[in-house]
């Protein structure tokens, strides 16, 4: 399992998901902000801090895994009407999920988390 880092030596999150193999952990660098891009690979986690805001992630239709790491307020987008699983996160994550889509969110209490969805 390797560590990808945004923005060096990959500019963006997304250039990182398409180097990434399932496993590896995308690590966003400080102040790094303002990224939506498609989740494209099982068992990634992305992980960063507090000052990486404006982070969207969507979860392409076939991935069903992915794990927010970190402080990072990652707002995770759940569009398929197949089950999804998120783990961990330690910071302000939202989750929202398309009519439909089951998700199952572990490691993570509601008072800690925003929960959504869309219809």
């Amino acid at each position: 399992m390797a560590t990808l880092n945004v923005p060096v030596p990959h500019p963006t999150i997304a250039a990182a998901i398409a180097a990434a193999s399932p496993g590896d952990t995308i690590q966003l660098g400080a102040g790094y902000a303002n990224e939506a891009a498609t989740v494209t690979k099982n068992g990634l986690t992305i992980t960063g801090g507090a000052s990486n805001t404006g982070i969207v992630l969507t979860l392409d239709g076939v991935v069903t895994g992915v794990t927010p790491g970190g402080t990072a307020p990652i707002a995770v987008v759940g569009t398929a009407a197949t089950s999804e699983q998120i783990t961990g996160g330690a910071g302000d994550e939202t989750f929202t999920f398309v009519s439909g889509a089951t998700a199952a969110v572990t490691g993570r209490t509601p008072s800690t988390s925003a929960w959504g969805s869309t219809h």
